[in-house]
């Protein structure tokens, strides 16, 4: 009896973890062809989560002004602020020499959705995920397992929760917890980032054929993920495919110019690396891969 129970359980969030993002995509459909002038907070909200998930550095700057304004109309909207902790989180990963600030912007909202409403499983996760951004990994499983137990079907508390472990060096944890985020969103609008992080959860067990499969997955999802390209590169140079690693630095380098020359001190200045024991990992595939300087 208890089984069932235990099945119909499961049933109930894959359905409602399902239903969820596609019933928000028509809201955001809907606020994005409304008229501007006739926007109130919610409709900001959705059409900010329209741009944010587009996740191009264009329509994230978009988002954070939407999602800004809609906070602006209601102090109280814990959602929005939420949201704009995870857009300047996006900000900051889509180039971090350029938006060093974006950590602390990301810190500052996830406190004001928790203090607009600390009962919100989204404000939960969005201070989880601004502490895996500034290397408190502890702290960001706290406060991640703490939105799972407001909203169990929350698949993007499920994705941080798996960083978090990852980051910790609990890898069993960390597949599971990500196993449960993409089968609760199939269709999620972060299934790149899932794709990622399976790729350096494998980077870091040593399993560099694995990294290599999920990072090109990741990329091939989205191709503006700079973390995602260092990663490939350096399983590339681990595995020793000299002949792949051209083509694939031509194509980071296509994104992100400003990296055509990658130095070992830039890497470790990243905010996500800081406290990972694989950064050395990191730096010794890179090194191998031909591509750090200094």
């Amino acid at each position: 009896m208890d089984d069932i129970f235990e099945i119909q359980d499961e049933i109930t969030l894959t359905v409602v973890g399902t239903i969820e993002p596609e019933l928000s995509r028509f809201e955001q459909e809907r606020a994005r062809l409304k008229p501007i002038e006739n926007l109130d907070a919610w409709d900001l909200y959705q059409r900010g989560l329209w741009h944010l998930w587009r996740r191009t550095a264009s329509d994230n700057a978009e988002a954070i002004r939407l999602f800004e304004n809609a906070c602006a109309l209601n102090p109280e909207f814990s959602a929005a602020y939420a949201r704009l902790s995870y857009a300047n989180f996006q900000l900051y990963t889509m180039d971090p020499a350029l938006h060093p600030d974006a950590v602390d912007e990301a810190l500052a909202a996830a406190r004001q959705a928790m203090s607009a409403d600390n009962r919100d499983a989204l404000a939960h996760a969005a201070m989880g995920s601004a502490h895996i951004l500034n290397g408190e990994f502890e702290l960001a499983i706290m406060a991640l397992k703490r939105s799972i137990d407001i909203n169990p079907s929350l698949a993007v508390s499920h994705m941080w929760l798996a960083e978090a472990y990852a980051e910790t060096g609990d890898t069993a944890q960390a597949f599971e917890k990500l196993d449960t985020a993409l089968r609760l969103s199939p269709r999620d609008p972060l299934e790149a980032v899932m794709l990622y992080l399976r790729a350096w959860i494998y980077f870091g067990l040593g399993e560099y054929e694995q990294a290599e499969n999920w990072a090109r997955r990741s990329l091939q999802r989205e191709s503006n993920r700079l973390i995602a390209y260092l990663v490939l590169l350096a399983s590339l140079g681990h595995l020793g495919k000299s002949s792949e690693i051209g083509p694939v630095f031509n194509s980071m380098v296509e994104h992100f110019p400003k990296y055509a020359e990658l130095t070992e001190e830039f890497v470790l200045s990243q905010r996500l690396l800081r406290a990972n024991a694989v950064r050395d990992q990191l730096i010794e595939g890179l090194r191998k891969a031909g591509i750090l300087k200094g």
